[in-house]
């Protein structure tokens, strides 16, 4: 349904379409990014985490 109501705001359905799928790809690269970064962080407190123990 949100689909169809994205579509409305465009002149035709497939502009519409197109400027869904450029969302989904501009918030999926961001995904992965955050991603990345989330396993950074728990690689390195990992580390902090055993350097600690020793």
């Amino acid at each position: 349904m949100h689909l169809f109501i994205f579509c409305k705001y465009f002149k035709g359905k497939e502009e519409g379409m197109v400027g869904v799928y450029k969302l989904f790809v501009k918030n999926r690269k961001h995904i992965q990014q955050q991603i990345k970064i989330n396993k950074t962080l728990i690689d390195n407190f990992l580390k902090l985490n055993v350097e600690n123990r020793t």
